[in-house]
């Protein structure tokens, strides 16, 4: 007797996802290996915390040395600007994978009203920049006592 069923049959569709998703896998792979053009990379990647009396703005550029960053605010922008030199190779070596290519990045972010564009200050340790953006005195929080009696 035939039977249209076979005992493999309730894996068969995991099975074809399994397949599926490898393949989608090696698909990703393969383009992610392939990107080296910073316009596709949004560069540098950054953290932004507010700190009550302040916006610091940590700006991650490993390999960047601190004479080819800009930071400059222009019209209520802050806009930091660079160039990451690329890995210099021997005559004799080639370039297997480049997933840190150089060149130049520019981000911009909109400053808020309430920063004090005069008071901005910039520091560079260990490839991270950080910008502190101190607010104008009558926006940061105040503390106010209440005494009981």
């Amino acid at each position: 007797m035939l039977s249209r069923f076979g005992p493999n049959f309730a894996f068969l569709p995991l099975h074809q996802i399994s397949e599926l998703r490898g393949k989608l896998e090696e698909m990703f792979d393969d383009a992610y290996s392939r990107v080296t053009d910073w316009t596709t990379v949004r560069y540098p990647y950054i953290d932004v915390v507010d700190s009550g009396n302040e916006v610091v703005v940590f700006v991650e550029i490993p390999g960047c040395r601190k004479e080819d960053l800009k930071i400059n605010v222009v019209e209520g922008n802050l806009i930091i600007s660079g160039e990451r030199k690329p890995v210099e190779l021997p005559s004799d070596a080639s370039l297997l994978k480049n997933e840190r290519p150089g060149g130049t990045f520019s981000r911009t972010f909109n400053l808020p009203e309430h920063i004090d564009k005069e008071k901005i200050s910039a520091k560079y340790d260990n490839g991270v920049l950080e910008i502190h953006l101190p607010k104008q005195e009558e926006v940061r929080p105040k503390h106010i006592e209440v005494s009981v009696q």
